[in-house]
């Protein structure tokens, strides 16, 4: 086991008066107090907000839906290309490169 030197427990000391000097000046620490119309004041305000017109609500609605369908087709996977132009072309009686003979 290590044993401490003189600086070492003088500076334990320094840091252990720091902290009980700390701890002491806590001691006459009280929870902050609201003033009295406090509550009064925040209901006021919350009470204060104006009613949205519907024709807003219905705007919001509608842009709401829109970006919906949007992100939905952006989002929504693709058929394959090669496979609707093979379709295409047995439709038309069309030769699709797979069926060309290069002999």
């Amino acid at each position: 086991m290590k044993q401490e030197t003189k600086s070492e427990q003088d500076m334990n000391a320094a840091r252990e008066t720091w902290i009980d000097e700390v701890m002491e000046s806590l001691d006459g620490m009280q929870p902050a107090e609201p003033g009295p119309f406090l509550w009064t004041r925040i209901v006021g305000k919350t009470q204060a907000v104006k009613n949205i017109p519907a024709g807003y609500m219905w705007l919001a609605a509608a842009s709401f839906a829109i970006l919906v369908l949007v992100n939905v087709l952006v989002i929504k996977p693709k058929q394959d290309q090669t496979s609707v132009n093979h379709s295409l072309a047995e439709q038309f009686q069309l030769d699709t490169p797979s069926t060309i003979d290069y002999n």
